[in-house]
C-alpha cells in the first residue's frame, strides 16, 4: 500500500504556485485533494462514494479530465467511486495502480 507523506503546510498554503488555474473554468467544482508526488506530478483527486453518483458528476469529471488535458505533463486528475463508477473515472483500485506508476 503506498504510502503518501505529509509535505507541510507552507506547500499546501503555497500550491497555487505550482498548480496552473488559469486553465480552470467557472465552476462549483473544487476536488478534495491535491496529491503531490515524489516523482513530481501533481494530482488534483476527487472521492465519490458510491451513494454519490449524480448527474453533477459526469460533468465534473469531464471539467477535471480537460483541466489535466490542458495543465500539461506533471498533472493528473481522478475522480474515485468506491466501487460504482461513471465514464471516465476510477475504482479505488485503478486509481491506486495509476497512481504508483506516476
Amino acid at each position: 500500500m503506498p504510502s503518501l507523506h505529509w509535505i507541510g503546510k507552507e506547500k499546501v498554503i503555497n500550491h497555487h504556485h505550482d498548480v496552473p488555474f488559469n486553465v480552470l473554468y467557472k465552476s462549483n467544482h473544487y476536488p478534495d485533494y491535491i496529491l503531490y508526488t515524489q516523482s513530481g506530478q501533481i494530482i488534483l483527486l476527487e472521492t465519490k462514494g458510491d451513494d454519490r453518483d449524480n448527474s453533477d458528476s459526469q460533468s465534473k469529471c469531464r471539467l477535471g479530465n480537460k483541466w489535466a488535458e490542458l495543465a500539461g505533463e506533471r498533472f493528473n486528475y481522478f475522480m474515485v467511486f468506491e466501487n460504482n463508477q461513471v465514464d471516465g473515472t476510477f475504482s479505488v483500485s485503478k486509481a491506486l495502480t495509476l497512481i504508483k506508476e506516476l
